[in-house]
Protein backbone atom coordinates (compact mmCIF):
# COMPACT_ATOMS: atom_id res chain seq x y z
CA UNK A 1 0.00 0.00 0.00
CA UNK A 2 1.88 3.25 -1.15
CA UNK A 3 1.12 6.79 0.47
CA UNK A 4 -1.57 7.89 -1.00
CA UNK A 5 -3.79 4.49 -0.44
CA UNK A 6 -2.81 4.26 3.14
CA UNK A 7 -3.99 7.92 4.16
CA UNK A 8 -7.37 7.03 2.01
CA UNK A 9 -7.30 3.70 4.41
CA UNK A 10 -6.63 6.20 7.33
CA UNK A 11 -9.39 8.40 6.44
CA UNK A 12 -12.01 5.96 4.87
CA UNK A 13 -11.14 3.76 8.19
CA UNK A 14 -12.12 7.18 10.42
CA UNK A 15 -15.48 7.80 8.58
CA UNK A 16 -16.90 4.35 8.14
CA UNK A 17 -15.97 3.60 4.84
CA UNK A 18 -13.53 0.93 5.11
CA UNK A 19 -13.42 -1.89 2.74
CA UNK A 20 -10.67 -4.67 3.16
CA UNK A 21 -12.52 -7.14 0.33
CA UNK A 22 -11.68 -8.40 -2.80
CA UNK A 23 -12.04 -6.31 -6.16
CA UNK A 24 -15.82 -5.63 -6.59
CA UNK A 25 -18.88 -3.43 -8.22
CA UNK A 26 -19.98 -0.14 -6.38
CA UNK A 27 -23.56 0.00 -6.17
CA UNK A 28 -24.99 2.14 -8.71
CA UNK A 29 -25.93 4.74 -5.95
CA UNK A 30 -22.55 4.98 -4.48
CA UNK A 31 -20.88 4.88 -7.76
CA UNK A 32 -23.18 7.96 -9.28
CA UNK A 33 -22.20 9.78 -5.98
CA UNK A 34 -18.62 9.28 -6.90
CA UNK A 35 -18.96 10.46 -10.31
CA UNK A 36 -20.69 13.47 -8.94
CA UNK A 37 -17.87 14.09 -6.88
CA UNK A 38 -15.28 14.26 -9.33
CA UNK A 39 -17.24 16.09 -11.75
CA UNK A 40 -17.64 18.98 -8.99
CA UNK A 41 -13.77 18.71 -8.00
CA UNK A 42 -13.56 19.01 -12.30
CA UNK A 43 -15.65 22.43 -12.51
CA UNK A 44 -13.79 23.22 -9.20
CA UNK A 45 -10.52 23.38 -11.32
CA UNK A 46 -12.18 24.97 -14.28
CA UNK A 47 -13.38 27.58 -12.17
CA UNK A 48 -10.45 27.90 -10.27
CA UNK A 49 -8.47 31.43 -10.95
CA UNK A 50 -5.39 30.67 -8.38
CA UNK A 51 -2.86 28.06 -8.49
CA UNK A 52 -3.83 27.42 -4.76
CA UNK A 53 -7.49 26.60 -5.75
CA UNK A 54 -6.37 24.49 -8.55
CA UNK A 55 -4.61 22.97 -6.80
CA UNK A 56 -6.89 21.76 -4.35
CA UNK A 57 -9.34 21.01 -6.75
CA UNK A 58 -7.03 18.82 -8.32
CA UNK A 59 -5.60 16.91 -4.48
CA UNK A 60 -9.68 16.85 -4.13
CA UNK A 61 -10.35 14.96 -7.43
CA UNK A 62 -7.13 12.62 -6.49
CA UNK A 63 -8.39 12.26 -3.00
CA UNK A 64 -11.77 11.00 -4.81
CA UNK A 65 -10.66 8.88 -7.89
CA UNK A 66 -7.96 7.10 -5.03
CA UNK A 67 -10.95 6.27 -2.76
CA UNK A 68 -12.89 4.88 -5.52
CA UNK A 69 -10.89 2.44 -6.46
CA UNK A 70 -10.09 1.64 -2.63
CA UNK A 71 -14.14 1.69 -2.50
CA UNK A 72 -13.64 -0.65 -5.44
CA UNK A 73 -10.78 -2.79 -3.78
CA UNK A 74 -8.99 -2.38 -6.70
CA UNK A 75 -5.00 -2.30 -6.02
CA UNK A 76 -3.93 1.17 -6.99
CA UNK A 77 -0.04 1.39 -7.65
CA UNK A 78 -0.38 -2.13 -9.68
CA UNK A 79 -2.93 -0.87 -11.79
CA UNK A 80 -1.34 2.84 -12.25
CA UNK A 81 1.79 0.76 -12.93
CA UNK A 82 0.66 -1.41 -15.08
CA UNK A 83 -1.15 1.39 -17.31
CA UNK A 84 1.46 3.82 -17.29
CA UNK A 85 3.79 1.12 -18.77
CA UNK A 86 1.59 1.22 -21.91
CA UNK A 87 0.83 4.83 -21.87
CA UNK A 88 4.67 5.23 -22.05
CA UNK A 89 4.86 3.07 -25.29
CA UNK A 90 2.84 5.85 -26.88
CA UNK A 91 4.51 8.63 -29.50
CA UNK A 92 4.25 11.74 -29.47
CA UNK A 93 1.91 12.78 -32.72
CA UNK A 94 -1.54 14.22 -33.50
CA UNK A 95 -4.30 11.96 -32.99
CA UNK A 96 -6.97 12.33 -35.80
CA UNK A 97 -9.51 10.81 -33.64
CA UNK A 98 -9.38 13.51 -31.06
CA UNK A 99 -11.76 16.06 -32.40
CA UNK A 100 -12.80 17.76 -29.01
CA UNK A 101 -11.86 21.32 -29.86
CA UNK A 102 -10.38 21.58 -26.59
CA UNK A 103 -8.07 19.02 -27.67
CA UNK A 104 -7.34 20.50 -31.22
CA UNK A 105 -6.89 23.80 -29.79
CA UNK A 106 -4.06 22.51 -27.28
CA UNK A 107 -1.08 23.19 -29.02
CA UNK A 108 0.95 20.57 -26.70
CA UNK A 109 2.01 17.27 -26.72
CA UNK A 110 -0.79 14.71 -27.94
CA UNK A 111 0.05 11.08 -27.73
CA UNK A 112 -0.74 8.03 -30.09
CA UNK A 113 -0.73 4.49 -30.31
CA UNK A 114 1.91 3.21 -32.25
CA UNK A 115 1.39 0.33 -34.39
CA UNK A 116 1.18 -3.10 -32.45
CA UNK A 117 0.58 -1.12 -28.99
CA UNK A 118 -0.98 -3.35 -26.25
CA UNK A 119 -3.25 -2.19 -24.08
CA UNK A 120 -2.86 -2.63 -19.97
CA UNK A 121 -6.56 -4.96 -19.90
CA UNK A 122 -5.08 -7.89 -19.77
CA UNK A 123 -2.62 -6.82 -16.95
CA UNK A 124 -5.63 -5.61 -15.28
CA UNK A 125 -7.36 -8.63 -15.37
CA UNK A 126 -4.38 -10.91 -13.77
CA UNK A 127 -4.22 -8.10 -11.07
CA UNK A 128 -7.89 -8.33 -10.15
CA UNK A 129 -8.01 -11.77 -10.40
CA UNK A 130 -4.87 -11.89 -8.24
CA UNK A 131 -6.52 -9.78 -5.50
CA UNK A 132 -9.90 -11.80 -5.98
CA UNK A 133 -10.81 -14.16 -3.32
CA UNK A 134 -12.70 -15.73 -5.74
CA UNK A 135 -10.18 -16.22 -8.76
CA UNK A 136 -10.82 -19.43 -9.33
CA UNK A 137 -15.26 -18.57 -9.07
CA UNK A 138 -16.96 -18.51 -12.39
CA UNK A 139 -18.91 -15.63 -10.68
CA UNK A 140 -15.83 -13.32 -10.29
CA UNK A 141 -14.34 -14.78 -13.57
CA UNK A 142 -18.26 -13.53 -15.42
CA UNK A 143 -17.83 -10.54 -13.05
CA UNK A 144 -15.02 -9.18 -14.97
CA UNK A 145 -16.45 -9.14 -18.48
CA UNK A 146 -19.99 -8.37 -16.76
CA UNK A 147 -20.03 -5.48 -14.34
CA UNK A 148 -23.76 -5.48 -13.40
CA UNK A 149 -22.89 -9.30 -12.41
CA UNK A 150 -21.27 -8.21 -8.91
CA UNK A 151 -22.92 -5.10 -7.64
CA UNK A 152 -23.11 -5.14 -3.74
CA UNK A 153 -20.82 -8.45 -3.28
Amino acid sequence: MNNLESKINEAYTKYGLAYEGPPRHLSPEEKQYRIACCREEIEEYNEAETLTDQYDALIDLLVFTVGTMYRHGFPVQEGFDAVMACNLQKQPGNNPHKTDKARAEYKGVDLVKPAGWVGPEDKLIQILVERSAWKKSQEFQKSIANPVAMVNV
